[in-house]
């Protein structure tokens, strides 16, 4: 495992794709969330999450995907989450979050749809 965690957020058509490197846990909430607010707070697109190179998640990574589709439904954005394995879509849908997100096997098709 890495000792820390990338983001990089870019534009992709008309959507922002944030991609998250590393592990997703409390130590980087922080980053993670300033990272976004310092994004949304110039951009107002919709957001497609790439969680495709994310090689851990423990519970507290789970509240900050929350935070971060808590964030895009309020300021009425609409949000995709791309790569996520299937075990880790499951642990969000008996979390209820399913119903405000759209989850993509990978990026391209999150792009395209």
């Amino acid at each position: 495992m890495v000792s820390e965690v990338e983001i990089h957020i870019h534009e992709k058509t008309d959507r922002a794709v944030i991609e998250i490197h590393g592990e997703l846990n409390e130590k980087f909430e922080e980053k993670i969330i300033t990272s976004f607010d310092n994004f949304s707070q110039k951009q107002k697109q919709n957001c497609i999450l790439d969680l495709s190179k994310i090689e851990y998640i423990n519970s507290a990574g789970f509240s900050i995907i929350i935070q971060l589709i808590k964030k895009n439904l309020v300021q009425q954005r609409k949000i995709k989450i791309a790569g996520l394995d299937k075990y880790f879509q499951n642990i969000l849908a008996s979390l209820g979050i399913a119903e405000y997100i759209q989850f993509y096997n990978n990026i391209d098709l999150a792009i395209k749809k």
